[in-house]
């Protein structure tokens, strides 16, 4: 693949070449990448960009003048002071990401020094900085000031002093950091992960992000500063907000029972278009809160209240409001879901869908433990899958995303109607079916389905289960029949759209997991990725002859 760029060298604009170069040797990337001197966005995030890449960053015509879009982001072991040779002739830079990157002292400090800073710098990715103290800041202060135009995206993720999330960080050094934020009166877009606020800075903390006035959107993922104590304050500068499309509250448990106190201040984000509350912990008690909240809310495009415990009553006058829903992720544990499900036939722009079932674990923080959702679908009941959310309607012909987790799909009973379901999305261009407890002959109607061209967009499929309910017996081993693994190889075979392949199930042997993997190979179009995994020591009757290269297949 390189080779062949390297022939368009002296044209392309625009080189992305994330997670494509982790098995790829260091010499071969740097000669492949030395000649590209027209490229103005370079993406290798995810690349295993190292110490031995250094020749990369000082020499390839990519860094210099027409450079103004880099993105290194998940290069944990990237070399920081040989990057900042590179920038050193980026004077155009706009955009740095460097999300995931560990930029410590020495990191920071290398980067302020980059001789002429960056004079055009308009978005920062740091999303993995260590402050140990306020020199460290005034460092990440230089790298920001240093540039001519008006930072509008700030993507900050601090972990400071010795304690992350206890609120005892360091006061002097979390006052400078809230100093560098609200400087920046142009940001437009704000994000700030795994911040820890102490106690006593959390009130200046919410008043710093007020003054930003040209806010368009803000993300507060998993921060302590959001507590019951402190939603009053997160109230009052959301009602300063008034031009924000984009809020997101990532794991902020505290929020659980707090929407009867933020909801007067969401109710000033009239411009909302996406909302993420994903993994809030927010049960029945705070759903008519929420929805008061977003009373004047009528342009969302994405909204995401998976891992809650939300009632289909509170989620549907929301969802009649904005039909313009593009995006859509929730929680569905009753049986009669007729009228959420009405709600999404109105939604005529909907492509992504994602369900989670009653078996759905709340991402909780590790000193918690994983708590299983309270709520449990009565197998025996005949009419459990009546008025299913995913029971013939029409929104379903329209998706080209469905992700559905935590179900159990009881034969008879839920799996010909998710089969049924499914079928019915005939544009769907991505499936994934995870923690659902599916029997061997529903994989092996989806593979005939598949097989059929019943899904002739279908370009991702990631099935991941554990045993079958019914086959749950003490000590019992049990493992696909051969014609599965013959089903799922015709399917490869066959449906040569599929391009991405996860099988995540726990009956798949061995020799099914080598028999998948060499159909994938076999292929005149390569898949770029497939993943078979298997327990071989509880389920396979056979020893696995795989190689570790078989762990993997991606074209080159």
């Amino acid at each position: 693949m390189l080779l062949l760029l390297q022939k368009h060298a002296q044209r392309l604009v625009s080189l992305d070449l994330s997670h494509q170069l982790g098995n790829v040797g260091s010499k071969i990337v740097t000669e492949r990448l030395m000649d590209f001197s027209t490229v103005r966005l370079l993406d290798l995030t995810a690349c295993h960009i190292d110490k031995s890449h250094s020749q990369l960053f000082k020499k390839s015509k990519i860094f210099g003048s027409n450079l103004t879009e880099l993105r290194l982001g998940g290069n944990t072991k990237l070399p920081i002071q040989e990057l900042s040779e590179g920038l050193a002739k980026c004077q155009n830079l706009s955009c740095l990401d460097l999300s995931e990157v560990n930029l410590n002292t020495r990191a920071l400090a290398a980067l302020s020094s980059v001789p002429h800073g960056f004079p055009h710098l308009r978005q920062v990715h740091f999303t993995s900085v260590t402050l140990t103290d306020v020199e460290d800041v005034q460092h990440l202060e230089s790298v920001l000031s240093r540039s001519t135009s008006s930072l509008t995206e700030l993507h900050l993720g601090c972990f400071v002093g010795e304690y992350l999330n206890q609120g005892t960080g360091d006061l002097a050094t979390c006052r400078e950091i809230f100093k560098v934020i609200s400087k920046r009166t142009s940001l437009k877009v704000l994000e700030t992960a795994q911040l820890g606020v102490p106690v006593e800075m959390v009130i200046p903390f919410f008043e710093g992000i007020q003054q930003l006035s040209c806010l368009e959107g803000l993300v507060l993922e998993r921060m302590n500063a959001v507590t019951t104590q402190t939603l009053p304050y997160l109230a009052q500068c959301l009602s300063h907000l008034v031009l924000l499309e984009k809020l997101v509250f990532r794991e902020c448990y505290s929020l659980k029972g707090g929407m009867s106190v933020i909801k007067d201040g969401l109710q000033h984000c009239t411009r909302l278009k996406v909302l993420d509350l994903f993994g809030c912990d927010l049960g029945p008690v705070d759903g008519p809160h929420l929805n008061e909240g977003l009373i004047n809310c009528t342009s969302l495009v994405g909204l995401d209240l998976s891992y809650n415990f939300l009632r289909s009553q509170d989620i549907v006058p929301i969802l009649a409001r904005n039909t313009g829903l593009v995006e859509l992720l929730l929680c569905t544990f009753e049986r009669n879901d007729t009228e959420l499900a009405s709600c999404l036939d109105a939604c005529t722009a909907l492509n992504s869908l994602s369900i989670d079932g009653p078996m759905s674990s709340v991402p909780v923080p590790d000193s918690m433990g994983d708590i299983e959702r309270p709520w449990t679908l009565d197998l025996d009941d005949p009419s459990i899958h009546q008025g299913h959310i995913l029971d013939c309607h029409s929104f379903l012909s329209s998706l080209q995303q469905l992700k559905l987790q935590g179900f159990r799909l009881m034969p008879e009973k839920l799996e010909p109607v998710f089969l049924k379901a499914i079928k019915g999305c005939t544009e769907l261009m991505s499936l994934t079916i995870m923690d659902c407890r599916i029997s061997e002959e529903f994989v092996c109607q989806l593979a005939e389905l598949i097989c059929n061209g019943e899904l002739p967009k279908l370009s991702c499929l990631c099935l991941s289960q554990e045993l079958p309910m019914f086959l749950e017996t003490v000590g019992q081993e049990y493992y696909f029949k051969e014609d599965t693994g013959r089903r799922l190889e015709a399917m490869i075979k066959q449906h040569t759209t599929l391009t991405s392949l996860d099988l995540d199930l726990a009956p798949i042997t061995s020799s099914t997991r080598s028999l998948l993997l060499r159909a994938a190979t076999e292929r005149t179009s390569n898949f770029c990725d497939v993943i078979v995994d298997c327990d071989t020591d509880e389920y396979a009757s056979t020893a696995s002859g795989d190689s570790e290269e078989e762990d993997s297949v991606e074209e080159d």
